[in-house]
């Protein structure tokens, strides 16, 4: 049975060990007024930064995004989180063990949480001027011969899949553009979330579809290890 996204209808979010909980929202139903709101509540570097958008709609996804990513890190995980960066920029918990991340396109914003390292990423398919440069030159040569091969109609969205899944898979890994894009080969076709060749020695890296979203929208996961249960909530705010 397809998986789909759930609306979240407790506020017990702890996860076991071999679970993996992915939280969905749409930013552009959060009212403005939450948005002032949770300004208040973010640390005061961030709320700083805040002031420093130029566009209305940027401003209002970088609040949001601070704010319920540490609202869900304390309800998954259960203390307050401390979050710093490793080397290569990727955000971490330095006070306890559980794995996080988080992307955002367009309206939506999506978050997951496990204890094993995890990766995602969404992307909104629009069309844009350096597509043709970024698959000749940033994608594996097998990825481009996918890609290259499917019907002209399909050929877009075949590109925004193969970029979820090899976003997904740097971000669970966590070295960020130490490792090339082109070096490693992940399936384009919607149907077989394939990781044909890692970037990465450690061999227990999955990619894995995640379920439809909106017609205009992908997104991917990758895990790093073997999980019982993928829980897909979507959160009304």
């Amino acid at each position: 049975m397809l998986a789909r996204w759930e609306l979240l209808a407790t506020p017990d979010l702890a996860i076991n060990r071999d679970e993996c909980l992915c939280l969905l929202f749409n930013i552009d139903a959060i009212s403005q007024s939450s948005i002032e709101r949770w300004l208040s509540r973010i640390m005061p570097s961030e709320q700083d930064a805040a002031e420093n958008f130029a566009k209305p709609n940027d401003r209002k996804r970088f609040v949001a995004t601070r704010f319920l990513l540490r609202k869900y890190l304390k309800l998954v995980f259960g203390q307050e989180p401390i979050i710093e960066e490793n080397e290569y920029g990727k955000p971490f918990l330095v006070n306890q063990d559980g794995q996080f991340n988080v992307s955002h396109s367009g309206d939506f914003l999506l978050m997951a949480f496990s204890y094993i390292p995890i990766g995602v990423d969404i992307e909104k398919i629009v069309k844009f001027s350096e597509m043709k440069y970024i698959k000749d030159n940033l994608y594996h040569p097998g990825e481009r011969d996918e890609i290259n091969n499917v019907q002209m109609n399909q050929s877009d969205l075949w590109f925004f899949i193969c970029w979820t899944r090899k976003e997904a898979l740097l971000k669970a890994i966590g070295k960020g553009l130490t490792i090339k894009t082109e070096s490693f080969q992940v399936s384009c076709d919607p149907n077989k979330a394939d990781l044909h060749h890692s970037p990465d020695p450690y061999n227990q890296w999955r990619i894995l579809n995640t379920p439809p979203i909106d017609e205009n929208y992908v997104s991917s996961l990758c895990i790093g290890g073997t999980l019982k249960t993928i829980k897909f909530r979507s959160v009304n705010i």
